[in-house]
């Protein structure tokens, strides 16, 4: 299933409230049930498991809006890291992150390029994660990003 036909999967708008998307789950089901159609009922409960929950949902459509400019970034950071030059390598992931900030693989990725720059305490940062609601991701950036961004 692809990443931006959840809603289609539905038939629902993204901005499609809860409510909504609770309706259309059961008149799909209603159209597909696991009896007769065993693969459509998956694809709209899968699609529902995602899109019903706000953390996943905002994660789906955070992937669906930024994941080619998110695997550019990733792809620089590799090309970085193999040539040793770990702050550029560490900019393209902390983008990267930031755009995606519920992407484990991301953030565990920055922390890996942050230790072997020897960049102790953003590893730790990036380990150990936010203290507290973090929703836009901006516990990804240091201390002194962040100041830039004003």
């Amino acid at each position: 299933m692809g990443r931006g036909d959840l809603y289609a999967v539905l038939g629902v708008s993204p901005e499609a409230t809860q409510a909504e998307i609770k309706r259309a789950y059961f008149r799909k089901v209603r159209e597909h049930p696991p009896e007769t159609d065993p693969d459509g009922f998956q694809r709209i409960s899968q699609a529902y498991e995602v899109l019903r929950d706000a953390e996943r949902r905002e994660g789906h459509d955070a992937l669906s809006r930024y994941g080619d400019v998110v695997a550019r970034l990733i792809a620089e950071a590799d090309q970085c890291s193999e040539r040793g030059d770990w702050q550029r390598a560490a900019n393209a992931m902390r983008q990267a992150a930031v755009l995606l900030p519920h992407v484990t693989a991301i953030r565990e990725k920055l922390g890996d390029i942050y230790v072997r720059a020897g960049m102790w305490e953003d590893a730790v940062r990036i380990f150990k994660g936010p203290h507290g609601p973090a929703p836009t991701g901006a516990w990804l950036l240091k201390p002194s990003d962040a100041a830039d961004s004003r």
